[in-house]
């Protein structure tokens, strides 16, 4: 089995079924697993935040699960991984309507458990998926190009997130309690699937043959980890999600701190959604013009400002 060979035309051509299928999958995301919404979601059904924080961790944890599926993904395809593991995550997901009842009928407890069960499905599906989704999104999008698709999926989805904030807002407004979110659950489940159906037409991600060795998953990390670029990549990386992480509790801080109604937190996503959108382009232009690296660098310092500001709350 050999890769496919995907002319620069061809892949031009597929760039609106990938900014489509970018754009449905943000709606699926926020409007669940990462965002404003699902702490809220979980506040509601009365787990407390040490409960909240590791239900959100999971997604996280199950990351190097890559490590060991790796070797099977490209023999399988990368298209074929990515597209069956996230059409999974997305019927999994579904389960979460159903958390309201079983508070009824079972309680705190028996939520949290089954939330847990369907974070940890939900996470190995994704995890699984992103281990194809990083190959094949190298092999369609021209190294010429990347910022600037980067970009201009950065401005569609920023556009794409703002109005699926402030719809968001508006329906947790008019429906209060537990049923405004297993709505807002139930809605995502078509964008789940309806992007599988657009990053489909993109081509690319036949599988190939990989050569059968006698390394361990063991010894594949530790020839990994020999690359010092690549590790002191992934130490800036992790520092970088740890420093970050306590955003994940920033709703719950201005609903429960604050007193900030549910719909006007959701209009603070509503806001950061809206400085992508104005700012999206012009980073990704920088990118190609002046190198990733000195924009990535001026986007942190820029990210370090946000403690700061929270402190003058």
């Amino acid at each position: 089995m050999q890769t496919q060979n995907i002319t620069n035309v061809q892949k031009i051509r597929a760039f609106p079924w990938y900014y489509s299928g970018q754009a449905a999958n943000i709606v699926f995301v926020l409007l669940t697993w990462f965002g404003a919404i699902l702490p809220l979601f979980l506040n509601a059904l009365g787990l407390t935040k040490t409960q909240i924080g590791l239900i959100l961790a999971i997604p996280f944890l199950c990351t190097p699960l890559s490590l060991l599926v790796s070797r099977w993904v490209q023999r399988w395809g990368v298209k074929k991984t990515f597209l069956w593991s996230f059409g999974s995550r997305t019927i999994i997901t579904g389960g979460l309507c159903a958390a309201p009842t079983l508070l009824l009928w079972a309680g705190v407890p028996v939520v949290f458990i089954w939330v847990v069960a369907i974070s940890l499905g939900f996470s190995i599906c994704r995890a699984i998926g992103e281990t194809g989704w990083m190959a094949w999104a190298q092999e369609f999008i021209p190294n010429r190009l990347r910022g600037r698709t980067d970009a201009a999926n950065a401005i569609i989805c920023g556009l794409v997130s703002l109005l699926t904030s402030l719809l968001a807002a508006v329906i947790l407004k008019y429906i209060t309690g537990l049923h405004g979110y297993s709505l807002l659950v139930l809605l995502s489940l078509p964008f789940g699937l309806g992007s599988l159906f657009l990053f489909g037409l993109v081509p690319g991600g036949k599988p190939v043959q990989v050569e059968a060795g006698r390394c361990s998953v063991v010894q594949d990390y530790l020839q990994v980890l020999k690359d010092r670029n690549f590790l002191t990549y992934e130490v800036g990386q992790s520092l970088y999600i740890l420093a970050s992480s306590a955003f994940a509790f920033l709703p719950l801080f201005m609903k429960g701190q604050i007193g900030l109604s549910v719909d006007k937190v959701l209009m603070l996503g509503a806001g950061f959604w809206s400085g992508v959108l104005a700012s999206g382009y012009l980073w990704g232009w920088s990118a190609d013009r002046f190198g990733s690296k000195p924009v990535m660098l001026t986007g942190l310092l820029m990210v370090m400002l946000m403690p700061l500001w929270l402190f003058l709350i």
